[in-house]
């Protein structure tokens, strides 16, 4: 077991700077290293391949027509051509399917299936300007092992992004990726490493 004052609750100043626990499987040895130290670990001529998606701000804070609190996790897109998702849900006790939740003034959603034990279907309007509204109004999702309030650092909403993320539709970070700066990219490359790209939304 890992003692809880070993899981950092707040990133390395530099993403590079984290601890790399290195196992060689052709001696069982074990050796400690910074991540920077990636390149030289590797050997040459092999293939990294890097999930380039980006995290949505996932996490939404509205209110129920009777005034209650009401809080959604979006977890997946259910249509290519209208925001209904499948949700995780708090506060959700009562709602019927049809009723309205409210995040703003210009931007509510609309319970296809009612939430039944913490989870249901939303559809979102106005659709086309959902992930503006979303950028607006949500919040990026932590690591479920970091323990401190959400949207306490504003620095969180990119901390918890990769460097080279840029296809929007996550609701988690592929966290392995975290540690990679750009700096590191051309590193490895210059040490005929091939670096591949893929686009896997983690729902």
């Amino acid at each position: 077991e890992l003692a809880p004052e070993l899981i950092a609750q707040e990133p390395a100043e530099k993403r590079d700077q984290s601890r790399l626990l290195c196992v060689s499987r052709y001696h069982a040895r074990f050796s400690h290293h910074q991540f920077s130290d990636l390149p030289g670990l590797l050997p040459r001529d092999c293939v990294l391949v890097f999930n380039n998606t980006r995290v949505i701000p996932a996490r939404l804070r509205g209110r129920k027509r009777t005034g209650g609190k009401v809080e959604l996790l979006l977890v997946r897109r259910m249509s290519a051509d209208e925001e209904i998702w499948q949700v995780l849900c708090k506060g959700g006790q009562n709602i019927r399917t049809g009723e309205r939740i409210t995040f703003a003034d210009d931007f509510w959603g609309e319970w296809v299936k009612a939430p039944k034990q913490g989870q249901g279907i939303v559809r979102f309007f106005p659709h086309k300007d959902f992930l503006r509204l979303l950028a607006q109004h949500g919040e990026i999702p932590l690591p479920h092992y970091i323990k401190r309030p959400p949207g306490q650092h504003p620095q969180d909403q990119e901390r918890y992004q990769t460097v080279y993320g840029h296809q929007p539709g996550s609701v988690a970070a592929p966290t392995a990726g975290l540690h990679f700066t750009p700096e590191l990219l051309p590193r490895l490359e210059q040490g005929r490493i091939q670096l591949c790209f893929i686009t896997l939304h983690v729902g």
